[in-house]
């Protein structure tokens, strides 16, 4: 468990409807792993299902997938470090509670596959985020 954030700013076409460019991440740090940063940046379409300050909503959201990374040597041997940075094309699900006009907490997954610096995975992040919106 580590450190996520999103941001995003956009348009709501009608009380139910939001389309925004959302980037949602995550950073994580500790272990063998240096540090890892993830996030998915593309546009995105958030749904409310009931009346503003008190509504579940759903989001889903399409763009690239980007990992940045540094990890030490698995054995603690070497005191060197290798870092590389990947991306691809990625998706997010997710869903949660408007639970006032301006704040809301929600449930994200992020993935995608990823290829670039000789690497070639999957990743995946979950956040669960507490979120003020303006408007």
């Amino acid at each position: 468990m580590d450190l996520g954030g999103n941001g995003f700013i956009g348009y709501a076409f009608d009380e139910r409807n939001l389309l925004v460019i959302e980037s949602n991440g995550a950073v994580a740090l500790g272990g063998t792993l240096v540090g890892l940063q993830q996030r998915i940046l593309g546009p995105s379409w958030y749904h409310y299902f009931g009346r503003v300050g008190s509504s579940l909503f759903t989001v889903l959201n399409g763009g690239m997938y980007n990992s940045s990374f540094e990890v030490q040597d698995v054995l603690g041997i070497l005191a060197a470090t290798k870092d590389g940075s990947t991306s691809g094309l990625g998706i997010m699900l997710g869903g949660g509670y408007e639970f006032a006009a301006h704040a809301q907490i929600g449930l994200y997954l992020s993935g995608g596959a990823l290829s670039g610096g000789g690497f070639d995975y999957s990743g995946y992040h979950v956040s669960v985020l507490l979120t003020g919106v303006g408007y």
